[in-house]
């Protein structure tokens, strides 16, 4: 179903890997939409300190908008998002184990 906001979404990588450019083992997608034109926060946390997750945001049409796939946690960045679209997040694993993630989406100041 959608997501709406603010959120926090709970999920589980459960195989992270790599080819150096893509990532080739599991990742999870959410779907949500906002209510109101305005910023966005999004914030990536998991629980395996030796693992390393990243995360991406598409829109529809599978531009990519944002992300940030530094090698610490958590991941985080901010968007202005107009309203009436649906958005895609990306939680990737990238190396390391798996791991239970946390997302969380809140609404700013604008």
């Amino acid at each position: 179903g959608m997501v709406t906001l603010p959120a926090e979404i709970n999920g589980d990588i459960y195989a992270a890997g790599n080819n150096g450019s893509e990532h080739t083992a599991d990742s999870d997608w959410v779907k949500f939409a906002v209510p109101t034109t305005g910023n966005v926060t999004f914030t990536l946390t998991w629980d395996n300190g030796g693992s390393d997750f990243d995360l991406y945001l598409f829109d529809e049409n599978d531009n990519m908008l944002g992300w940030s796939d530094t090698f610490t946690q958590p991941e985080t960045f901010g968007m202005n998002l107009p309203s009436g679209k649906n958005y895609f997040l990306k939680v990737g694993g990238w190396e390391g184990a798996a791991s239970d993630w946390t997302l969380t989406m809140v609404r700013g100041a604008d």
